[in-house]
């Protein structure tokens, strides 16, 4: 198994580092498995864990925030956030901080609901029907976010929901039309939106049994398409639909992008950049060589962008979440 380089020009790495946390982790100790999942950094030295456990009277959206020490990390008591729900929570995403954060989970029975959290009030829900089990979302300013999700097989939709009032509220909505059939089907997605106000989707496309691949949409602000097109081909299984094939994104600088897909034979770190009016361009960087990684992952913040995936690169038989951690030049 091969380590390549992933020095570029459009990242300006110069330096890589590899990290590697072995095993599984079971929060608050609770007792109970977490079969969806997300962290967000709160505050400084505070990391809040965000997640969903099956219980006697229906399932529960839960919050357990870990404070960081210089030897080890603290966890505090879990709050529920969300309970007596009917069906099984199967995707969860959460975004924002201490102040203001939303969450956004689909039932297997493809019931989806969003709701809003803040310290000291009660959650502010909005109820949709779904049609599919897959959605993501991006903090866009300090009370307003983007959500993403499939309306059926071949269109995805985009909103943006605000929770400055004591409700939450739907101010803009953008449907996608993909143009999909029953073989060529639009599943996962994610949106991330930088500091001008550029956003950027991606969607994956593709069949159980065929080839799937990454497509990305970048609009402005207001929703209006500046390009579109296949960020790569190939991507996660292509025997068939897991629970692994996240497509995730984040904005690591002004009109700059990055995300990450994992296919057969290794991990992939993706560019994309806004040049220009109606253009943008891409470029696919190869960051590890082999088979078996999982659950590509990316991050950005604080001078670094750090690639995360699930495999075992040092080869010490030991299946564990890895990354590399790059520092960002600018220029």
């Amino acid at each position: 198994m091969q380590v390549q380089s992933a020095d570029t020009v459009t990242l300006a790495v110069r330096e890589r580092i590899l990290l590697k946390m072995l095993g599984d982790t079971t929060l608050g100790g609770w007792g109970q498995g977490s079969y969806a999942v997300d962290v967000v950094a709160l505050e400084t030295d505070r990391m809040g864990f965000f997640w969903a456990a099956g219980g006697t009277s229906g399932d529960a959206v839960l919050r357990t925030d870990y404070l960081l020490g210089s030897a080890k990390a603290s966890a505090e008591q879990p709050l529920e956030l969300k309970d007596n729900l009917t069906n099984p929570v199967t995707y969860l995403h959460a975004r924002g901080n201490a102040q203001d954060y939303l969450v956004v989970f689909t039932d297997d029975k493809y019931k989806g609901g969003l709701f809003a959290c803040r310290d000291g009030m009660a959650p502010l829900e909005i109820t949709r029907l779904i049609n599919g089990p897959y959605d993501a979302l991006a903090k866009e300013d300090s009370n307003t976010y983007l959500v993403t999700h499939r309306l059926d097989n071949d269109r995805l939709i985009l909103r943006r929901i605000s929770s400055a009032a004591s409700s939450l509220t739907e101010t803009a909505a953008h449907i996608s039309i993909i143009n999909g059939t029953a073989m060529d089907i639009v599943t996962n997605s994610s949106v991330a939106v930088d500091t001008p106000g550029t956003i950027v989707i991606l969607s994956l496309r593709g069949g159980a049994f065929n080839p799937k691949r990454l497509e990305y949409k970048a609009m402005t602000s207001s929703f209006a398409t500046v390009d579109s097109g296949v960020l790569a081909e190939n991507v996660s299984d292509p025997g068939g639909f897991t629970f692994y094939e996240d497509a995730p994104i984040v904005s690591y600088a002004a009109t700059k992008f990055a995300a990450a897909h994992w296919t057969e034979d290794g991990v992939y770190l993706d560019t994309i950049t806004h040049v220009g009016p109606g253009r943008v361009e891409t470029e696919a960087i190869k960051v590890v060589d082999g088979t078996g990684f999982r659950s590509a992952t990316v991050a950005a913040g604080g001078g670094y962008l750090l690639v995360a995936w699930k495999g075992n690169l040092t080869g010490n038989s030991s299946r564990s979440v890895e990354g590399f951690r790059y520092r960002i030049h600018e220029g």
